[in-house]
């Protein structure tokens, strides 16, 4: 979770230092909130950062890297800028971990 700060120049909400590594699935959440009352996402078929809609569809296209973001809030449609500003880890956590040997502790 990346907390966001609003910016009244560019009246956007932006956060910084944001890492995307490969196959990550995003999407934004108002207010910490579990329930996911309020987030927004792609429109559906169309992955694009230009229209983003209510419970739309998680974001997955984005290349490894670390971003600065930008929320855009004040008319529709929303949308959101991303601005690599460094390089991430490419490759995600392994799914599972393999120990080689025959000993294991006593």
């Amino acid at each position: 979770m990346y907390p966001m700060e609003y910016n009244a120049d560019k009246d956007c909400w932006v956060a910084k230092e944001v890492e995307i590594i490969k196959g990550t699935e995003w999407k934004f959440r108002m207010n910490d909130d579990d329930s996911w009352t309020a987030n927004l996402g792609y429109v559906k078929d169309a992955a694009t950062l230009d229209n983003l809609v209510q419970n739309g569809d998680n974001i997955t296209d984005t290349d490894p890297g670390i971003y600065t973001i930008e929320l855009f809030l004040g008319k529709t449609p929303y949308h959101a800028t991303l601005t690599k500003t460094g390089e991430a880890g490419d490759t995600p956590l392994p799914e599972s971990m393999y120990i080689i040997g025959n000993d294991f502790g006593s």
